[in-house]
This record gives C-alpha cells, sequence and structure tokens, in this order.
C-alpha cells in the first residue's frame, strides 16, 4: 500500500535543521500557545521538515521534539473552536485553519515514516490515525463533512497496518501491544463512523456531549473482511480501503463483494448503544441554566441516521432567489412590532448579509451565502423570512452545513406564517420593563392551539403575564412548555 505523501527534496544549508538538538533549540524560542505568529512559525517548521528526504532515525528524532508542543497545541486551538454559532469570527476561523494544516502535517510526518521504514512500527500508524481522527472530530465541529484526504489517509493506513501484519494478535495469544491496536482501530473507527453520521442537526451546545459519548462507543464498532451473511440491515456499510470515499450502505453496494479491498462495517453494537442511552434519559427541556446533559432528541437522531431512510416528504421547488431573512427571537420580534425594514439597522458602509434561497417547500426553505455575519446561525435558531408581500414566515434552524469553500448552507422548517408580535408586562415589574413575545398557531395532537414564543429561561408554566399589541392588552397565563433550546421556549398559551 503507498501512503500520498508531500514532495520532498534534498536539504541544503538554508533548509530547516535535521538534527534533534537544532530542532530542540528552534522549538525553545517558540511560544505558539500564546503567540499567534508562533504558532504560524510552528506550522512552517513543520510543513518544511516534511518536505525534506532524511534518513527514518534523524526524521524520528525530529518528529519527537515536536510532539509535546504540538500536542499543547492543538488541544488548545480544538477547546477555542468548540460548536458555536456560524460563520466563525475571523480570530476563530483562523485557528480553525491552523489546526487543520498542524493535523494534517503531523500525519504527514509519520505517513514519511511508515513509508521509509522497511518495518513499519505499529506506533508510528498509531499516531498517523491520531491525528486524523481529531483532524475528522475538528471538522465534524464546525458543521463540515471529513475532508477527502482525511478519509484517503485513514484508509490507506489502515491497510497498509493490515497488510504489514501491525493488526495480528501474538503467537502467544497476548501482544504487549494490544492497547496501541486497540488504540489504532478505534480511531479508524471513529473516522469512519463521523464520516457516515450527519451531524449537521445538533445544536451547538450538544455537538460536543455527542462527540464525546460517540468516542466511548467506537470500539463497538466492527469492520470484517467478509460480507454479512443473510439480509444485510441498516447498519451495515462497507468501504473501499483503496479509495477516498466515506463509507456506504452495504443495501446499495453493487461491485464484487469478494474484492480483497473491502471492508464490512457493522455498526449494530453502537445502534444498541444509542437505544440503551436512550432509554435511560428522562425528556427534559432544559429551562434552567447549565443544564449540559445529552438529551433524548440528540439521541434520536443519532438512532434516527442507523434505522431509517430519509425521505422528502413533499416536493421541492430549485431556485436561487434574493431572500431577507432576519436571526433570534429578540431581533425577529422587535422587527415585527415596530415594522421596521431590517436594512434601515445598517448604515451604507456595513457589511450586510446576503442570502440566497437554493430551494423550497411547503414545510421549509434552505439558503445559502458566502458573506453571512458572524454567529449569525445555529441549529435551534429561529428565522424569519420577509416575503414579497411584506408578510413574514417563521421557521427554526433544522440543520448548518459548512462548505471547504467557506459558503454556508442551512435548513429551515417552517412554523407559520401567520406571527402576532405582542409586549408582555409581568405584574410585578417596574414601569417600562417589557419582554418581547410572538404568538402563533401550532397544531398539537391534530388540534390547532395557540402557542407563544418567549426568550429563553426567562418564563415558566403558570406565568400570569399581560400581552400588548398597540392599545390593546390582554391578560394570558402559560401553560405547558413545549421545548426550549436555550435560545428561545415556546408555550401553550391560554387567557388569565
Amino acid at each position: 500500500m503507498l501512503l500520498a505523501l508531500p514532495p520532498q527534496t534534498a536539504p541544503n544549508s538554508s533548509s530547516f535543521p535535521q538534527n534533534r538538538d537544532a530542532v530542540r533549540a528552534w522549538l525553545n524560542n517558540l511560544n505558539p500557545s500564546d503567540s499567534p505568529d508562533d504558532a504560524s512559525e510552528l506550522l512552517r517548521g513543520l510543513r518544511h521538515s516534511n518536505r525534506l528526504t532524511s534518513d527514518t532515525e534523524s526524521r524520528r528524532s525530529v518528529i519527537e521534539e515536536f510532539r509535546p508542543v504540538l500536542n499543547t497545541l492543538t488541544m488548545n486551538l480544538s477547546q477555542s473552536i468548540s460548536p458555536q454559532p456560524l460563520p466563525m469570527a475571523a480570530s476563530f476561523r483562523h485557528a480553525s485553519a491552523l489546526l487543520d494544516e498542524l493535523l494534517r502535517e503531523e500525519a504527514n510526518a509519520w505517513k514519511i515514516l511508515l513509508s521509509y521504514s522497511d518495518n513499519p512500527e505499529l506506533d508510528d500508524a498509531n499516531q498517523a490515525l491520531t491525528a486524523l481522527y481529531r483532524l475528522a472530530k475538528a471538522a465534524v465541529q464546525q458543521y463540515r463533512e471529513v475532508p477527502k484526504h482525511c478519509m484517503r489517509d485513514a484508509n490507506h493506513i489502515y491497510a497498509l497496518a493490515e497488510d504489514r501484519g501491525l493488526l495480528t494478535t501474538g503467537k502467544s495469544g497476548f501482544d504487549a501491544r494490544d492497547a496501541t491496536k486497540a488504540n489504532l482501530r478505534k480511531s479508524y473507527a471513529g473516522i469512519i463512523t463521523l464520516a457516515t453520521l450527519n451531524l449537521r442537526q445538533i445544536r451547538a451546545k450538544q455537538l460536543d456531549l455527542t462527540l464525546s459519548f460517540l468516542a466511548d462507543q467506537f470500539d463497538k464498532v466492527t469492520l470484517d473482511a467478509t460480507a454479512p451473511s443473510g439480509v444485510w440491515r441498516e447498519t451495515n456499510y462497507v468501504i473501499n480501503l483503496h479509495s477516498t470515499d466515506k463509507p456506504a450502505p452495504a443495501s446499495s453496494y453493487l461491485g464484487e463483494i469478494t474484492a480483497q479491498s473491502l471492508r464490512w462495517i457493522d455498526f449494530s453494537a453502537l445502534v444498541e448503544a444509542i437505544e440503551t442511552r436512550l432509554a435511560k434519559t428522562r425528556t427534559t427541556l432544559s429551562v434552567t441554566l447549565g443544564a449540559d446533559t445529552l438529551e433524548r432528541q440528540t439521541l434520536s437522531r443519532l438512532n434516527f441516521e442507523f434505522t431509517n431512510h430519509r425521505e422528502r416528504k413533499v416536493a421541492r421547488c430549485v431556485s436561487y432567489t434574493d431572500a431577507n431573512l432576519s436571526f433570534g427571537h429578540q431581533q425577529i420580534s422587535n422587527q415585527l412590532l415596530r415594522d421596521i425594514d431590517v436594512m434601515q439597522f445598517f448604515d451604507e458602509q456595513a457589511h450586510v448579509t446576503h442570502w440566497t434561497c437554493i430551494n423550497r417547500s411547503p414545510n421549509g426553505a434552505a439558503f445559502s451565502s458566502i458573506e453571512a455575519n458572524a454567529g449569525t446561525v445555529q441549529v435551534g435558531e429561529l428565522v424569519a423570512v420577509k416575503e414579497d408581500d411584506e408578510t413574514s414566515t417563521l421557521g427554526v434552524t433544522r440543520w448548518v452545513h459548512a462548505r471547504e469553500d467557506g459558503t454556508l448552507l442551512f435548513g429551515m422548517e417552517n412554523l407559520s406564517n401567520e406571527v402576532v408580535p405582542v409586549e408582555l408586562t409581568r405584574d410585578n415589574a417596574e414601569d417600562g420593563v417589557t419582554d418581547e413575545a410572538l404568538i402563533i398557531a401550532c397544531k398539537i395532537n391534530g388540534k390547532v392551539t395557540q402557542t407563544i414564543l418567549l426568550p429563553g429561561y426567562r418564563f415558566h408554566t403558570g406565568d400570569r403575564l399581560t400581552a400588548s399589541q398597540a392599545s390593546r392588552k390582554k391578560q394570558i397565563k402559560l401553560g405547558q412548555c413545549l421545548q426550549s433550546n436555550g435560545m428561545f421556549s415556546q408555550f401553550i398559551l391560554s387567557e388569565g
């Protein structure tokens, strides 16, 4: 198995040092965790080193010097780009790009050692796949797909490990390197799992919890060189180790099933773990601050990925038309209450996001933008679409996807095209203290019911409020809380 390697040239007097002492001295002069310039310099040095020809022993000594500094920096960068509304601000985008490049070059360093060694070492393959798993995880944290180069390298390294017998059991039945073998298999299982799952519908606050839960289950994913017998289930997938492709459902595979490069994946034990956790998880509305637990809705979506086939309920109309969007409960409420145009919030020099509606159906729509304002969109956020007839359609963001070219896409599910904005006053509130709310009609258990959308965390079932619009006022009472995601809460509405 040949690994894809960066081009290499012979070193000269101006090249990056190739002896351990010189590299250590160079690294001691850097403080990459606190200095962005030093972090970029670290990347430049590692990239330069990977593009020089060198003997295996020297190369290994160089990467060993890089390892502790790389681990510290990449861990810090990973924490700084934890899931958040998209697009990320410029500083976070820079950190994300730097992390991607650092992890890719770290994997390259171990790949070069694997390629040039007469007897590839298990730990080198393990280190390479660990770096690639962290690269895949960073992509998913930002609602991106696992990069093709990451899948290619992971497939090829795993194939090499198999070909060279790095994963075989020792003659005595016990191998002191079993822990390393298990970690290598787990890293590869993590990469193919993240490449298979669609996590774009997971809210930002739930995404890290989801990835942590999945990481504990990766050892349950199995790979086999022979196709499963009997009827193939939804949890059976197949991957070609000689390709750059992610796993595909086994039921859709049309090639020769006995090909030596195929590995048959079984996610059934992972799905069982999801279902077990789902059965033990109670339904919560997270109406209190700090309720950071894995929710039933999140687990249900994970389970759905393996046990159901997504089908479009109604036909969509593909189009590329300009769209006037507003985001967030507060902004939408203010605009509707005061009948103001979103454009008047910006002066001529301010950045205005141009959104394009790429498809639409009676149930929702999808939009894209190459220049969205930082932190504009997140799963679970309210969206208002101002139509040509000056009416507004209210919806909620259901999925988010960031492309490698910087394009941001999101899908909206329609909630209502008839929205009544009101101002709310508590009975014991000081004069002039109000909250904005949106009243919409929803069908619950087949019956049309009045509901109210409120700012997150501020209200509870049983609260009595005064709703006003212009000169009209009405006493209301909050009934059952239907949902609460930290961005807004939805209650059944009854008269006070």
